[in-house]
């Protein structure tokens, strides 16, 4: 959150309240018992496929671009996928990766 360009981003300390949010929602969900998976997306582009070739990292690393059709599938498969209960990761497109289909969301 110190270097550039995430120094500008937390102007006012938005970085930050994002950041105590998540862990709120996490210290609840140990206290409640409910589960949670935080999502992170770079900026968000109306074209693209769901399909389309993906990168997923654990936390918050990264910040690239994903399409909104591939957003979409991805909180799905947050819901659907056992694996992703009670984490956070990122998705970016990634072009390299090929197609994105039901057997890699499994994998």
């Amino acid at each position: 959150r110190g270097q550039f360009p995430y120094s500008v981003a937390n102007m006012g300390g938005a970085l930050d309240k994002r950041l105590a949010a998540d862990q709120a929602l996490v210290l609840a969900s140990l206290a409640r018992g409910f589960d949670y998976t935080i999502l992170r997306v770079g900026k968000i582009a109306s074209e693209g496929k769901a399909s389309e070739g993906a990168t997923l990292a654990v936390g918050d690393s990264l910040d690239d671009g994903v399409s909104a059709a591939l957003a979409a599938e991805a909180l799905v498969q947050s819901m659907t996928q056992k694996t992703s209960l009670n984490s956070t990761f990122s998705i970016a497109n990634d072009a390299k990766a090929g197609v994105t289909n039901q057997a890699v969301w499994d994998d």
